[in-house]
């Protein structure tokens, strides 16, 4: 494994627990009843509130990284194949 392949990895594995969070913060915002119930009163309405707005940048930085990436892996693939 090359070391661009290593970094997608990791990248995609942050976007993807980022995501999950993300989507679990928010509905312990919406719905903190059964999020409290679920994490046994771990993360509460506040809780889920402060965790969600300080993922807001993280999120959006490796989401950046992650297009990045992405647009220059098919830029070094159509280089290859025309050459």
């Amino acid at each position: 494994m090359d070391r661009f392949s290593l970094v997608r990895t990791v990248v995609h594995w942050l976007v993807t627990v980022l995501i999950i969070l993300y989507i679990f913060t928010g509905l312990g915002i919406t719905y903190y009843y059964v999020i409290e119930a679920v994490t046994f009163g771990w993360i509460s309405k506040l809780g889920a509130y402060q965790l969600h707005t300080f993922l807001l940048y993280p999120f959006i930085i490796v989401l950046v990284l992650h297009i990045a990436l992405s647009l220059i892996q098919n830029r070094q693939k159509r280089n290859i194949n025309v050459a």
